[in-house]
């Protein structure tokens, strides 16, 4: 499912795609890999808490995102503090 925002971000990686479930720590893993990430330099948003945990225990950043709790300039604020570069 391609969403129109996936433009603003430069990879993915879908846990049902690996048959890996979130939290599993192995799903973040393979986005390192795949990308050649530092976990310290990534930033993860996620509508679940437990899956933002997780990715923090591997040193990532991340926000979590509920469109019914938050707006997106709470979101954009949080980018920003960890400065995150936002595509246009």
């Amino acid at each position: 499912m391609k969403l129109p925002f996936f433009k603003n971000f430069d990879g993915f990686v879908f846990s049902c795609d690996h048959k890996i479930l979130k939290p599993d720590p192995e799903i973040y893993n393979i986005l390192f890999k795949k990308y050649n990430l530092i976990p310290d330099e990534c930033f993860f948003i996620d509508d679940k808490k437990q899956n933002i945990e997780a990715g923090e225990t591997l040193g990532m950043k991340g926000f979590v995102f509920n469109c019914k709790e938050n707006r997106i300039t709470d979101l954009i604020k949080k980018l920003c503090e960890n400065n995150v570069l936002i595509k246009s």
